[in-house]
């Protein structure tokens, strides 16, 4: 390598960077470049245009000069070491070598990185030992074990759901909806649910609403509220299916059963199905199979909305309440910074609508709810399963709180 004094107008960032966010640390580093400048050299390659990009790490260093003199509007040269023959794929493993060693990657970026270098050293049909041993070889270990869920997180997640990845969904929560992923599938083919509706693109729209903030067992339960209604069986079928499949176990398809209730699909006054604990197996799933395990109480519609908008923590089960929950808290201020201003007015909507259903004291949020926003209601802010939920929600209380024919007037 040749020590050069390169014009920083010539140095350019290495264009397939690891790093798909900003980094945290750029205020930093530029507080440190403006007061002491650049104590080590650029490591860089020579391009074919005469021109010299960043082959080592330091794209964020080059940034923050760059900033610097566009500001000072003046020119300057910069010590940078320069390597020859440098091919993209080196370059992208230095690059990740550098950003690794700080810790600043998170699972996607590393993931994607290691993707890269696959297609880039032609690793992609070779087992995943023979990945972690070329790769190990070029100066970056990886373990075996993450190989193939950090190829499920860039081949099958990040197109439909990037935003969460980007925002640091790690890999329990990815091993997690991996699992549900795999189960979720069996079942559906098990089921023959496919000749109605592909699987994967019902997966998908369910990655799309969950980008934003993925929670596991939210998505668990849509997912079983999916495979019910094709199914056309209760939820708590559907959900003691997906977990029987989690398990490693596949029930057969229950015949098509009614939701048993005091007058057809209206669900009890707790806003519950009844439940299927003490149904018969032959009740569910006909008689050449076999007993089906204790029934899961699934929760009423307005425990889930409070559960899907991240207000679970605010309520709590009450029988005497209208709607079967008690409020006991307004909305967590701590849930605001991730949420854009639309949704956290829609958190407050939705927590406004449980406390006046449930006879709650408090009938305001801990700021005042637009008027226009209320005069537009839930209805053009809430998604198909949410306002389902939320009209169950209604019913159940028109049911609970009407007087009986007898006694109107």
């Amino acid at each position: 390598m040749e020590l050069k004094a390169i014009p920083l107008s010539q140095i350019v960032c290495f264009e397939g960077d690891p790093r798909m966010a900003p980094n945290p640390e750029h205020d930093r580093i530029k507080q440190s470049i403006d007061a002491n400048g650049v104590d080590l050299p650029f490591t860089v390659a020579e391009r074919p245009d005469g021109k010299y990009v960043v082959s080592g790490g330091g794209n964020t260093r080059l940034r923050v000069l760059q900033e610097i003199h566009a500001k000072k509007m003046d020119e300057t040269t910069v010590q940078c070491l320069v390597q020859s023959n440098r091919s993209s794929g080196e370059m992208l493993l230095a690059h990740l070598r550098e950003n690794d060693i700080r810790a600043r990657l998170t699972f996607i970026e590393k993931a994607m990185s290691i993707e890269r270098m696959k297609e880039h050293f032609g690793l992609q049909e070779v087992s995943q030992r023979d990945v972690c041993s070329a790769l190990a070889d070029r100066g970056f270990a990886v373990a075996q074990s993450k190989v193939p869920i950090m190829a499920y997180a860039v081949q099958r997640l990040y197109p439909h759901m990037p935003e969460a990845l980007k925002g640091g969904m790690g890999r329990p929560s990815i091993e997690a909806l991996s699992h549900v992923d795999t189960a979720a599938g069996k079942l559906w083919t098990h089921w023959s649910l496919e000749d109605t509706q592909p699987y994967d693109e019902v997966f998908g729209a369910l990655c799309r609403r969950h980008s934003r903030r993925f929670v596991a067992d939210l998505f668990e339960s849509d997912i079983a509220y999916e495979i019910s209604e094709l199914a056309d069986c209760s939820q708590q079928t559907a959900t003691l299916a997906l977990a029987e499949a989690m398990s490693g176990n596949l029930m057969d398809r229950p015949k098509t059963l009614e939701r048993r209730s005091t007058s057809g699909d209206d669900p009890l006054p707790d806003g519950q199905w009844p439940s299927l604990a003490g149904s018969s197996a032959d009740d569910l799933r006909g008689t050449d199979s076999p007993r089906l395990p204790p029934a899961r109480t699934v929760k009423n519609p307005a425990q889930n909305l409070a559960d899907r908008f991240g207000i679970g923590m605010c309520v709590s089960p009450d029988p005497d309440s209208p709607i079967g929950i008690r409020i006991n808290q307004p909305p967590d201020d701590q849930l605001r910074p991730s949420l854009s201003a639309d949704e956290w007015i829609t958190v407050q909507l939705v927590w406004w609508s449980l406390a006046q259903a449930s006879h709650h004291d408090l009938v305001t949020t801990q700021e005042d709810i637009p008027i226009e926003q209320l005069a537009r209601g839930l209805w053009a802010a809430l998604d198909d399963r949410s306002w389902k939920d939320y009209l169950t929600t209604l019913k159940t209380y028109r049911q609970a709180t009407r007087p009986v024919e007898g006694q109107r007037r």
